[in-house]
Order: structure tokens, then C-alpha cells, then sequence
């Protein structure tokens, strides 16, 4: 999913305000807590 993909289900994402999972490469905002696996 690119970041305008995900804004148009969040519209107010940024990459400030999201990031990018290390393992699969799915978004997640930086206030969430996710395992590295």
C-alpha cells in the first residue's frame, strides 16, 4: 500500500506520523506498538 493509498482511509497520515513495518512493509503509526516479527 503506498501513503496515498492510506490516506484516503486516514487522510490526516503523514510519513511523520506513520512508518513503514520492517517485516512486510505495512503501515503503522508511530503512536502503535507492534511486534518486530
Amino acid at each position: 500500500m503506498t501513503l496515498k493509498e492510506l490516506q484516503k482511509i486516514f487522510p490526516q497520515a503523514t510519513k511523520k506520523t506513520w512508518h513503514q513495518h520492517k517485516n512486510g512493509g505495512g503501515w503503522v503509526e508511530n503512536t502503535a506498538t507492534v511486534e518486530n516479527t
